[in-house]
């Protein structure tokens, strides 16, 4: 029996085009709703990033759900395929699923173990 899904998978990677990272992020995210949708509606928390944000848009970048005007700006395909999934669970939403989205920055790593991702661009500046 399962009350909500957190949802936080994707490929991530600021080098691969979108066709790289479609599969894990874009269907990924639409198996999760699908399996959200299921018999009995379960809660989706869905974790997206500010990767959905351009880095040369010129007008301020507003952390609500109208994210339209900046898929046209996004050169990576992490951050088109962030967009284009986190417009499948707005989607979901307006149909009736309760989802709540939350937008991470950078996640760094354990403080306390120092369990890290050694390849992350993050831990290898630090």
């Amino acid at each position: 029996e399962v009350d909500f899904v957190y949802h936080c998978g994707a490929a991530v990677n600021l080098i691969y085009p979108y066709s790289a990272v479609k599969a894990p992020t874009v269907d990924g995210t639409k198996e999760v709703l699908r399996f959200c949708c299921n018999k009995e509606s379960k809660p989706l928390f869905y974790v997206s990033t500010n990767g959905i944000f351009p880095s040369d848009y010129s007008k301020p970048l507003y952390e609500t759900r109208d994210i339209d005007d900046y898929i046209n700006h996004l050169e990576d395909g992490y951050g088109q395929s962030k967009w284009v999934a986190e417009k499948l669970v707005w989607q979901a939403e307006e149909r009736g699923l309760p989802v709540s989205i939350f937008r991470l920055g950078n996640v760094g790593h354990d403080t306390v173990g120092y369990a890290k991702n050694a390849s992350d661009f993050q831990s290898i500046l630090l």
